[in-house]
């Protein structure tokens, strides 16, 4: 625990970058009412070949060799950080979902109060060989809230977008255990460059952006930075073609529902029906009055 101890201690004084193969794929869908969201992880790194590297920095700088813990210490560690995360998603799936969803909500809200997170989908699997270890994560977010949808003073719909490049850091109690959502890698921070420097393109009566670009995450609690190659897509609502884009937010040309100062459909459609009900009271009364004045009237006339 001490060599451990020096190491992480060493380690955050530098950052050592180590090539390996990575793909993050990050996809975002705006519906009329809600956000869903998909991101695709895969990180593949070669254990040994960043022990080596550290190794040899920490004995550059004069670290004495019983403080650096041997490879295999290093290695039960990552696994076992890794194990936590992918038992505790197969044997406590709700309780992790939940976890997982709170995280992501608390990071989500920091960019735009008020917003509400639902998991679709969470998958976390580990495989190893020898010192190489691949983790593949898939989760499936759903956020709705007034506050990622707002309209000009014109009538335009807005999207908010700020909160796009969140990245998980908290840890939680789960099952008695520590679950740390570091260890799941879920870091979109390569994702902040204003929208306007996104590629875009209208398809299927829609505004689509894509980006690519290349950023370093960490290797948790060693500091150690891993290279990934992501690629993201956001995809508008129906009839937002030729949309305009400016900073963090899509512009729509024609506002669409559902407009934050607007009731929803079925209050309108309620309201609508009843009008015409009381129409038509209005009507057969004053109909039904003519029909019994008329006689009455006649009555009076002859005598």
């Amino acid at each position: 625990m001490e060599k451990l101890a020096v190491l992480i201690l060493v380690l955050s004084m530098f950052v050592v970058s180590i090539p390996s193969a990575e793909g993050l794929s990050y996809n975002v869908t705006v519906e009329n009412d809600n956000i869903s969201v998909a991101v695709d992880i895969t990180v593949n790194f070669d254990l040994e070949v960043i022990y080596n590297s550290i190794v040899s920095k920490l004995e550059n700088i004069g670290v004495p060799a019983e403080y650096i813990p041997s490879l295999d210490e290093v290695s039960a560690t990552v696994e076992n950080r890794l194990e936590t995360v992918e038992n505790l998603r197969n044997e406590y799936r709700d309780e992790i979902e939940n976890a997982m969803s709170e995280i992501c909500e608390n990071k989500i809200r920091e960019y735009v109060p008020g917003v509400d997170v639902e998991y679709t989908k969470f998958i976390f699997d580990v495989t190893r060989q020898g010192y190489v270890f691949t983790i593949d994560l898939e989760i499936g977010l759903d956020l709705t809230g007034e506050g990622l949808f707002k309209a000009t003073s014109e009538g335009r719909r807005r999207i908010d977008l700020r909160w796009r490049a969140f990245a998980v850091n908290q840890a939680r109690n789960v099952a008695g255990k520590s679950f740390d959502s570091r260890w799941t890698f879920m870091n979109l921070s390569g994702f902040q460059t204003s929208l306007e420097n996104w590629q875009r393109s209208d398809e299927n009566d829609r505004i689509v952006l894509s980006y690519t670009t290349d950023y370093q995450v960490e290797l948790p609690e060693y500091g150690v930075a891993i290279s990934v190659d992501p690629i993201a897509t956001l995809v508008g609502p129906p009839g937002s073609a030729g949309a305009s884009v400016t900073g963090d937010e899509i512009v729509l040309a024609l506002p669409t529902q559902p407009y934050s100062f607007l009731p929803p459909l079925w209050l309108v459609a309620v309201a609508l029906v009843g009008l015409v009900v009381a129409i038509l009271f209005v009507v057969l009364k004053y109909t039904s009055f003519r029909k019994v004045k008329t006689p009455v009237a006649l009555f009076i006339e002859i005598f």
